[in-house]
């Protein structure tokens, strides 16, 4: 049985190789650390709606053991404002998110409905390969990805229906914001402009907005990467579980042209399975 993304041992979380990203062996993607803060905070008023998470990425996030501090920014019946930092244990701060939680009251105002049309089932698209390190594991192998619109991964705006196929915590079910913010740091790839061997994509942030708890497993990115043109630009991402409209995603993002002679690797199957 494969490993879940992180297991707890007393304060401290041990990523698995689930966990490994796809530009360096010996580093995370990003979702998972994203996951993990979003739903510690989530466990500290588990009795409100999260409105908003983001995370800050200062640099590569190594592939070690962590821990994670929370901090209550504002505290509040109707508001609250919280932080998590996720810290190697030698002290190193490696990466920093933010939440905000309000309080969930069905008699305030009627429900809303956006026009913002859901795609098409998943099962109607094609399937995405991600496999970043052959049978070594790594956080490709922990999602099943299907492309509905567009094409993944070097054909510029595309929509993906994306499920997490491993728990993020060993022994509980996953979050459900948290399984939204895990997929949100895919859209650099998922919407990039040119395909990753020609044109790195890196981004420094991931900031979710929800409008409601998203529900099942699947969530959709309706996602595209806007440039610039002066090396920097953004991502912008429509969220969707099968019931419909969820919430927003968006990245910065740094343009470079791919390195060359150093530990980064560029991933060699991104692909549609039908291309």
């Amino acid at each position: 049985m494969a490993e879940p993304l992180y297991r707890r041992d007393g304060d401290v979380f041990v990523p698995s190789k689930n966990v490994r990203g796809p530009w360096s062996y010996d580093h995370c993607h990003g979702g998972p650390p994203f996951g993990l803060l979003t739903t510690l905070m989530c466990k500290e008023r588990p009795d409100m709606g999260m409105t908003r998470t983001t995370m800050d990425i200062p640099g590569p996030i190594p592939l070690v053991p962590c821990r994670v501090e929370l901090e209550t920014i504002r505290r509040g019946k109707k508001i609250c404002h919280l932080a998590a930092t996720l810290v190697g244990l030698e002290g190193t701060p490696y990466a920093r998110a933010s939440a905000w939680l309000m309080r969930i009251d069905h008699d305030v105002t009627a429900q809303t409905n956006p026009d913002r049309n859901t795609p098409a089932s998943h099962d109607s698209g094609t399937p995405v390969n991600l496999n970043f390190w052959d049978d070594e594991g790594d956080f490709a192998q922990s999602v099943e990805m299907w492309a509905v619109e567009g094409t993944p991964f070097g054909g510029g705006a595309a929509t993906v229906w994306t499920r997490l196929t491993l728990p993020l915590l060993e022994g509980e079910a996953t979050n459900p914001y948290a399984r939204a913010a895990i997929v949100s740091d895919f859209p650099n790839g998922v919407s990039a402009l040119k395909p990753l061997e020609m044109l790195a994509c890196v981004n420094t942030d991931v900031t979710v907005y929800f409008g409601r708890e998203p529900i099942g497993d699947w969530i959709a990115l309706r996602s595209q990467t806007n440039s610039s043109g002066l090396g920097l630009g953004m991502s912008d991402s429509l969220l969707y579980d099968v019931t419909g409209f969820v919430g927003t995603a968006n990245q910065s993002i740094f343009f470079d042209s791919p390195s060359a002679g150093n530990e980064t690797r560029v991933p060699e199957r991104l692909t549609n399975e039908s291309s």
